[in-house]
């Protein structure tokens, strides 16, 4: 499988087609597991019922602005 680098977000869908982030992360490789994810239980406990993803640069540093920028806005609960 192709590696593909991109954005993230584990939200809650809160009404039908409503999502709450709960938290915004950034890869390499958007096919890897997240099964082992160092927020996962924050994520878990807060309620998250999908992921969502976004293609992004290979720039590190471009997808790292964009997940700043997610966080700044949306503020979810487990980006602290």
């Amino acid at each position: 499988m192709k590696q593909v680098p991109g954005n993230y977000c584990f939200a809650e869908e809160t009404l039908p087609h409503t999502w709450t982030p709960i938290y915004f992360g950034e890869t390499s490789d958007l096919s890897e597991c997240f099964d082992y994810h160092h927020k996962m239980d924050c994520i878990r406990q807060n309620g998250a019922t999908h992921m969502h993803t976004h293609i992004s640069s290979e720039d590190k540093e471009v997808r790292c602005l964009e997940e700043t920028d997610l966080i700044n806005k949306w503020k979810p609960l487990c980006n602290d």
